[in-house]
């Protein structure tokens, strides 16, 4: 009896213990399930917006292609060929053809093609393939601003009734870095290529340039340069125009591309469209303040005067050598791209009110007028020489030192290279001379202040050869010397 009473206690005890157990994991999974059910909300709302943002970009890209060109260029060159003739070896000159490729945008309903200058720089053939056309025509040269490396561009000829389709221009001013966009353009020669990625810095300078450029981390390739780089809405936002490479100049993107602000580029366009606004100019040299600010992992804080040239309307309005620029028309300027920026906006004949130090003393503000550049190269005309053998330098103007960073009395300019001077492989019209050397190693580099101190080094080193120091390029290079009759 009571073995039979046990058994049916022990029986309810593991009916209750399992009923307990079923109830708890129901407990349990009830909460999940409900969690499940509300992430599929959640997950939907994302698979939404990321098809958004994809057909977002789509349509950006899809705005602004029409107005995207492919260029392709021809540079002649020189090159000296020995000949046997019979009686002897004889040097005979032949024209090589260099091509490159490149990008370009329309930017006015006109037709004008906006690109980078070094796209076209020296070309003797220019053609342009528009979008969804197969054959290329060709274009002409309209002008361009090498300084900030912007060359405009126009068909020739166009057809009766052609309609062109001009990007819109954003405001690059606007672009924070992590905002999306796209490099589009002929990279490698492969037409109508797009490559997304973001703005990584908005106001990037390097070492060679005081222009302020957009850094991006979109593939940019030999190709790109002149191509648009557009915005979420399709909008131009820059030019593409460099690309810095890896070890050992590696020509393929590494991830740094920096593009010209859109807003310099529209800028720079108009002055050459409209002949009226020519290039402002101030007549000054600065650099950032502190100037080893960089060195100690520091931002500058304003800029110094390094120099004021004679006559200039900088000289004109007080401004002195060791000047500290803190502000133009009550804007601050923090830096030379700042500075250089600002003057940009101005037209000829604008007021700026400038704020300094002099001394380490707060000064009274100083108003400059802006002046024209153009006049201010053509008051300045410089004497061309023939040196030797087929090559014509002349001194450089006051104002193409500031774009070259050079002081006064330094280096000469190449105006002309006969296609049969020796010089004809090595040197090109816009070389600047810098110096020159017996050899690369040499301690001593005869620096030039003039034509006759050219031409006497010159013809001291015909029987041996040399070297000189040229900047081309916005780089120094080290062509060889080597005579041979003329």
């Amino acid at each position: 009896m009571q073995t039979t009473f046990l058994r049916i206690a022990l029986s309810f005890l593991a009916f209750g213990m399992s009923a307990a157990l079923v109830w708890v994991v129901l407990r349990a999974s009830q909460p999940a399930t409900d969690a499940a059910h509300d992430t599929i909300p959640a997950a939907t709302e994302q698979k939404d917006a990321a098809r958004i943002l994809s057909e977002s970009q789509a349509d950006a890209v899809e705005r602004a292609q029409p107005s995207v060109v492919s260029i392709h260029v021809e540079r002649e060159r020189i090159i000296q060929e020995t000949k046997n003739t019979g009686v002897g070896p004889v040097s005979v000159p032949r024209t090589v053809h260099d091509p490159g490729i490149g990008s370009g945008v329309i930017i006015s309903a006109e037709g004008h093609i906006a690109t980078n200058w070094h796209v076209v720089e020296d070309a003797v053939k220019i053609e342009i393939t528009l979008h969804a056309a197969d054959e290329p025509r060709r274009a002409v040269l309209v002008d361009r601003d090498e300084d900030l490396d912007i060359a405009l561009l126009r068909l020739d000829p166009a057809l009766p009734g052609e309609v062109f389709y001009p990007i819109a221009f954003g405001d690059s001013d606007t672009m924070r870095p992590g905002n999306l966009v796209f490099a589009l353009g002929n990279p490698l020669n492969m037409r109508e290529t797009v490559t997304q990625g973001i703005i990584s810095n908005r106001s990037r300078s390097v070492s060679d340039t005081y222009t302020s450029f957009l850094q991006t981390d979109c593939v940019i390739n030999p190709g790109n340069s002149g191509g648009p780089l557009i915005n979420l809405k399709g909008e131009l936002i820059g030019i593409n125009t460099r690309l810095i490479v890896g070890p050992e100049d590696t020509p393929v993107g590494q991830g740094y591309g920096l593009a010209l602000p859109g807003n310099e580029v529209q800028d720079a366009c108009d002055r050459i469209i409209n002949k009226g606004k020519p290039r402002g100019y101030l007549g000054v040299s600065v650099d950032n303040y502190p100037p080893d600010s960089y060195q100690h992992m520091e931002k500058p804080e304003s800029v110094i005067v390094l120099g004021v040239e004679a006559g200039s309307p900088a000289a004109d309005a007080g401004l002195k050598k060791d000047d500290i620029v803190q502000a133009m028309d009550g804007q601050p300027v923090r830096n030379v791209t700042e500075f250089f920026r600002r003057l940009r906006n101005k037209q000829i004949g604008d007021n700026v009110s400038i704020t300094l130090l002099r001394e380490g003393r707060a000064a009274p503000d100083i108003t400059a007028v802006i002046g024209d550049l153009k006049t201010i190269i053509a008051l300045e005309e410089m004497p061309e020489t023939e040196v030797t053998g087929g090559l014509t330098v002349r001194e450089i103007r006051r104002v193409e030192r500031r774009r070259f960073h050079l002081r006064d009395g330094m280096g000469l300019i190449i105006e002309n290279v006969s296609p049969r001077s020796p010089f004809h492989e090595t040197l090109k019209r816009g070389d600047v001379i810098l110096g020159i050397a017996e050899q690369l190693s040499t301690p001593r580099i005869i620096t030039l202040d003039g034509a006759e101190t050219l031409r006497i080094h010159l013809e001291r080193l015909q029987p041996f050869g040399g070297y000189l120091y040229v900047y081309r390029d916005r780089s120094v290079v080290h062509p060889p010397i080597r005579f041979e009759p003329f």
